[in-house]
């Protein structure tokens, strides 16, 4: 791919091998989830087309996603999709401890979960603040992570 030589920034997530505790719980819910619609329906269809629709909602909890930021775009990669979005789409962007959500409204908006892009970070380090600078390179509005996150009507400069 001739875009490979203009990647400014990459780098995956897997929270299943990252977050044990969840993911023995999440393994434990599908098998009893399993165990309950077998149950119930006495069928093994039924309980096949649950578990994999209960599959499918947590496929960003089993699978990796690769992020890969260019100087004109940014691009998630999972098993199952390849999204590519340009920088100029987005107008603010909020940090959490989990990640950030880029957002194509400039001011809060209770749409900007559904239009927005959630990205998840590398734990705590040196790569999620390289992450975090170049997002606030590229997009001016955003609040700073160490102020309250509910606040989101203070804008950092």
């Amino acid at each position: 791919m001739g875009d490979d030589k203009d990647k400014v920034l990459e780098w995956s997530v897997y929270p299943f091998k990252e977050n044990t505790a969840k993911a023995v719980f999440f393994v434990i819910m599908l098998v009893c989830l399993i165990f309950l619609i077998y149950s119930w329906f006495q069928s093994l269809l039924p309980t096949v087309i649950i578990g994999a629709l209960f599959l499918l909602a947590l496929r960003s909890f089993y699978t990796r996603t690769r992020y890969v930021f260019y100087p004109d775009k940014l691009e998630i990669i999972t098993p199952f999709s390849r999204v590519k979005k340009d920088w100029s789409g987005f107008r603010s962007y909020y940090p959490d401890k989990n990640g950030v959500l880029l957002s194509p409204f400039e001011k809060p908006s209770r749409l900007e979960n559904f239009r927005g892009l959630y990205l998840l970070l590398p734990a705590e380090g040196v790569r999620r603040e390289e992450v975090l600078d170049y997002i606030r390179q590229k997009i001016k509005n955003g609040v700073d992570e160490r102020s309250n996150p509910d606040d989101r009507n203070t804008k950092q400069a």
